[in-house]
């Protein structure tokens, strides 16, 4: 029996919000099998497409704030400033940082830390074309 358009758009509204199953093969709605496959691959190219910007954003802004540019590692790296926001939002909320807050200073000494860390690292690029010892004495002194 041929389903409404009413119920049609109630199945593919369903099916977005919890996708667990193949909609084409919905039992009672055999007759719309063209309908719900076409239906389905299109909407899995758009959110295919949606998560591809979606990491290729991801990666510039890692790029941008870490100079990281290892696009699985992007994936996963938290910029400082993600860090910072999820650290005041943990603080305002009912977490372990609102309860303790030198678990969020020891998280920020941290992230202090890590920058330091990266400020060497350029500089130790930066010198590698050029005579790294001449370098490193005109940048901390000669040690005498």
């Amino acid at each position: 029996m041929a389903k409404t358009r009413e119920e049609i758009e109630h199945l593919k509204e369903n099916w977005v919000r919890d996708v667990c199953w193949d909609i084409e093969a919905t039992e009672g709605f055999e007759e719309h099998v063209d309908e719900l496959k076409a239906f389905s691959e299109q909407k899995k190219k758009e959110w295919n497409e949606r998560a591809r910007v979606s990491l290729k954003n991801r990666r510039k802004l890692v790029r941008e704030e870490t100079g990281i540019d290892d696009l699985p590692l992007a994936q996963w790296l938290l910029t400082f400033r993600e860090i910072e926001l999820n650290l005041k939002l943990q603080e305002r909320s009912d977490s372990i940082a609102a309860r303790d807050p030198f678990a969020a200073a020891q998280v920020r000494a941290t992230l202090l830390l890590a920058a330091q860390v990266k400020r060497i690292a350029d500089l130790l690029e930066n010198i590698d074309g050029r005579d790294g010892l001449a370098e490193s004495v005109r940048i901390w002194g000669s040690g005498d």
